[in-house]
């Protein structure tokens, strides 16, 4: 299953926030690229719309933060 091995990610803000930086903290500094996917399947432009907004709000801002904190 794709979402047990980590490629998937379909979870809350909360939860994944802290998958993302797990996966930040064990790449490394150098290795942070992400391209994220929010509409597929059967999923409405509205819930795209809003995993986008949590995406934006609550997960980003603590990525952006913990990429900061490492040293160049």
């Amino acid at each position: 299953d794709l979402m047990e091995r980590g490629r998937i990610l379909c979870r809350s803000a909360a939860t994944g926030k802290e998958v993302l930086l797990r996966y930040l903290d064990r790449l490394g500094p150098n290795h942070t690229y992400l391209a994220p996917s929010f509409q597929w399947g059967d999923i409405t432009h509205a819930q795209a719309r809003r995993s986008m907004e949590l995406f934006a709000t609550e997960i980003v801002p603590a990525l952006r933060a913990a990429h900061a904190a490492v040293p160049a």
